[in-house]
């Protein structure tokens, strides 16, 4: 339960506070972290799943890939702009801050193929990427002198 509370209350902080107030959430992370540092809860258990594991191996191809995905992402959204496409385009999503431009169920239909899409390339980055390349610095390592 206290998990639960714990994330909860880091969803909301993130969700509603107002950006200038970010340091507030410092302290409840840290907070957050030793709750679930304990694995003693539900939300723990799920976490274990090994889909979520997965995911945790994966979280450095999910950070190399997740930037090509945006910019590729945000150029269609700009080239959508110029050829002046009904629904989707690239501008100013919220009061200062550019970006794409739709209908709310669009836009979440985006976000959700955006994660889908970087879960699925961030598979073939680990595979083709991240393995190969940990497994050559582990090689190079072994043959290098000593001191």
């Amino acid at each position: 339960m206290t998990e639960a509370v714990f994330a909860a209350a880091v969803f909301a902080a993130v969700a509603l506070l107002p950006h200038d107030l970010n340091i507030l959430c410092v302290p409840l992370f840290a907070a957050t972290v030793l709750v679930f540092a304990r694995e003693q809860g539900r939300l723990s258990r799920l976490l274990r799943h090994p889909w979520f594991e997965g995911l945790g191996r994966r979280s450095y191809s999910i950070y190399l890939v997740h930037a090509f995905v945006a910019v590729g992402l945000l150029s269609a959204a700009a080239v959508a702009s110029v050829l002046d496409l009904p629904l989707i385009g690239f501008g100013e999503a919220q009061p200062g801050q550019k970006g794409i431009v739709a209908p709310p169920l669009l836009a979440d239909a985006i976000i959700v193929a955006f994660l889908v899409l970087i879960v699925q390339l961030s598979k073939l980055s680990y595979r083709f990427v991240e393995l190969p390349g940990s497994a050559l610095g582990a090689r190079l390592l072994r043959k290098a002198p000593p001191g």
